[in-house]
């Protein structure tokens, strides 16, 4: 397993128009991921999140661009019963898909194709835990799965049986018995279901649990502070994951699924188990979320996490691996609060 070297940060925050006061975390919040962000490739990059009049909203980045497009109200979708999630179809995808549960507590589903929005989409799943955001995933055939923390507390998910789906063509839903989930859970890895990898936050001692074909597995790390964001690594097999700490501060550790048991950095007793790794960036009001450039090459990958600040706008850590450290920079993105 590669020891996580340094990071170096270098902050660059801006103050964002528009945004208004900070007052008490609300007791949801904490939990919830709100905004979410997709990346390809180019560095191009998605975000989306629900408004404060419960609409849904983006913004947007290309990646040779040095300012952001929006925020953009999507109004055909009406009122979400959820914070949304996305992801781009392919490494090198230019097509948003976005899901969210109903007020109805199914599951729905969005996408820009290039004539315009098409949705809202009733994909007859359901019923998710009312409130409860589903986690969309997408691999490099175009495949699509949602998975999304049921009534009963386990983790179930619904799969397109198509590549670049459109609103029919989804089989689900499905449970694949793990459980319970103490939050609501981030999927990344091969489309098709059983096949996945997801991670959330345990019950009990808040630990971070993962599940992958091979079962299900405590990786410790706790207490989390809040539901994990689970992400690729530039190595076969591996991962990272992202979450907020119990003192609102960014973490996060490697997964090293490559072995008879994935282990992480959080590991004790593993090669190169350090514990978690905290990027000292803050404070979160949400959960965070992430996306991956999935670069061929170690050098020059980048995550891009968000998350919403305490003053209720769009913050971004940009995390680029150099080769022999991390260097991250912080900032917060001018004109998109409040979310």
């Amino acid at each position: 397993m590669l020891v996580l070297a340094a990071v170096v940060l270098a902050l660059a925050g801006t103050a964002a128009a528009a945004v208004r006061t900070a007052g008490p975390a609300r007791a949801d919040s904490w939990v919830t991921p709100n905004p979410s962000i997709a990346a390809n490739e180019y560095n191009d990059q998605w975000v989306f999140w629900q408004g404060t009049n419960g609409g849904l909203w983006e913004a947007y980045k290309a990646g040779s661009s040095t300012s952001w497009q929006g925020p953009t109200y999507i109004s055909k979708m009406g009122t979400l019963g959820s914070t949304p999630s996305v992801a781009v179809i392919g490494i090198n995808g230019t097509v948003p898909y976005v899901t969210w549960t109903g007020e109805d507590g199914k599951l729905w589903l969005a996408y820009d194709s290039s004539g315009g929005w098409v949705g809202p989409c009733d994909l007859g799943m359901g019923p998710l835990a009312l409130g409860q955001r589903p986690s969309i995933m997408s691999d490099q055939s175009g495949d699509l799965t949602i998975g999304w923390q049921g009534e009963n507390n386990a983790l179930w998910y619904a799969n397109s049986t198509t590549a670049n789906p459109t609103c029919s063509g989804w089989s689900g839903p499905h449970s694949l018995g793990d459980g319970p989930l103490g939050s609501v859970p981030s999927l990344y890895g091969p489309a098709g279901g059983q096949y996945l990898s997801a991670a959330w936050t345990g019950n009990g001692a808040q630990d971070l649990w993962y599940t992958t074909a091979g079962g299900l597995y405590n990786l410790d790390c706790g207490p989390l502070g809040s539901p994990p964001a689970l992400t690729g690594y530039f190595y076969p097999s591996h991962y990272m994951a992202f979450w907020a700490g119990q003192n609102q501060q960014l973490w996060f550790t490697e997964i090293d699924n490559n072995g008879m048991y994935p282990v992480s950095t959080c590991s004790p007793g593993t090669v190169g188990g350090t514990g978690p790794t905290s990027l000292k960036v803050g404070p979160l009001e949400t959960a965070p979320s992430v996306g991956w450039n999935g670069n061929d090459t170690p050098s020059g990958q980048t995550w891009f996490v968000v998350w919403q600040g305490a003053d209720n706008g769009l913050w971004e850590l940009t995390l680029t691996y150099e080769g022999t450290y991390f260097d991250a920079s912080v900032r917060e993105v001018p004109g998109m609060g409040p979310l």
